[in-house]
């Protein structure tokens, strides 16, 4: 088979999609010799910048980077010049192509929520739906959202596979001492603290955990933010102001990748609590490094962390304090939840990941004449 996937993100762009992107293209090209790939990255990449090497990966750059116009319209023309048995797309998909066309559909959280959204944003997502219908195969990140995209868009569910993510390998135990203490002090964090990784947007349910925060029984711990301001913060500003912990918040901002897993370990518990989520990497990346984690009982998130994490109500301030003097207090609930968490990360690889999606990518070829 000749597979083209649009790789826009493998460099730049949100944090789970980038994810996602740039490991499936890279495990690909270690376990898959038999077919032929197009990556076609953005116009502006540095194509020498990229991981995979293999003498059957092809790399080209495309325009443009706005993902409607790119899927919709440029896409059709270049798979048919490159001869492709599959097109790989995300969210949007060709509505003529020749080739097979698969799309993945990481959630639509636009459509159970969309609240949480702008009315641009809305419009923006509406070809979803259409790409559902369009596509020969759909593939998403979670069970939950395998089952709400068949109800939702009404499509047969054996058109939707559910692969889940996989944690990266940087996310395990660090041994070295001083990239431990280094980190530390690069970002000055505090002996003790709480630890949420993410966007800063009401999706997050960043105000029901600083309110949470704001009450717990141990004065000493703070609460460490990272992650970059999205749209709608709006809110978060008078909560920080009127809460009695606003000196016990620090915000970190965006911190490069290769500096995560040493804050995670770092942490004493790590709380990562959205309203809905199609995946949910960061509890995932905790997990992996031996951190606790407090977090959602909804959406995908127990799909992801099992038994291994205390799970909570999003909507409950007090359920989330409860959950953080629990963990806070008790060192050995804390212990056997980076047991318990460090086994279960080890079970989602990347590997895994790419493998299930080459089975996916050979099955469309075999069920379409």
């Amino acid at each position: 088979m000749r597979i083209g996937i649009d790789a826009k993100w493998y460099f730049i762009g949100p944090a789970g999609p980038r994810s996602y992107v740039h490991n499936i293209v890279n495990w690909l090209a270690r376990i898959d010799d038999e077919n032929e790939y197009v990556i076609y990255l953005n116009r502006n990449d540095d194509v020498s910048a990229v991981e995979y090497s293999a003498p059957n990966f092809f790399t080209k750059t495309l325009s443009p980077s706005q993902s409607w116009l790119r899927v919709m319209l440029k896409l059709p023309t270049v798979a048919r010049r490159d001869r492709l048995d599959i097109l790989y797309t995300y969210n949007f998909c060709p509505i003529f192509s020749r080739a097979r066309r698969l799309v993945m559909i990481f959630d639509i959280i636009f459509v159970t929520h969309p609240g949480l959204f702008t009315p641009v944003e809305r419009v923006f997502f509406k070809p979803v739906r259409l790409a559902a219908h369009l596509a020969d195969g759909v593939l998403t990140i979670s069970q939950y959202c395998k089952q709400v995209i068949a109800d939702r868009y009404r499509i047969d569910e054996q058109k939707v596979t559910s692969i889940l993510l996989g944690c990266d390998e940087a996310f395990s135990m660090i041994e070295d001492e001083g990239k431990l203490r280094s980190t530390r002090e690069k970002y000055d964090l505090p002996e003790r603290f709480i630890l949420y990784v993410g966007r800063i947007n009401i999706r997050k349910n960043l105000v029901r955990l600083i309110e949470a925060f704001a009450g717990i029984e141990d004065r000493d711990v703070k609460l460490v933010i990272v992650g970059a301001r999205d749209w709608k913060t709006s809110n978060l500003a008078p909560v920080i102001e009127a809460s009695d912990a606003r000196d016990r918040l620090v915000f970190l901002g965006y911190v490069p990748d290769e500096d995560l897993p040493a804050i995670y370990q770092l942490a004493t518990v790590f709380a990562y609590i959205p309203l809905v989520e199609g995946f949910g990497l960061p509890p995932l990346e905790s997990m992996g490094v031996g951190t606790p984690v407090i977090t959602s009982n909804t959406s995908s998130i127990p799909e992801v962390v099992g038994d291994c994490a205390l799970k909570v109500d999003p909507y409950s301030v007090e359920e989330i304090r409860g959950a953080l003097d629990k963990l806070l207090g008790s060192k050995e609930l804390r212990d056997e939840l980076a047991r318990k968490g460090m086994e279960r990360a080890s079970s989602f690889s990347w590997e895994a990941t790419a493998r299930r999606t080459l089975d996916v990518f050979r099955n469309v070829v075999v069920k379409i004449p």
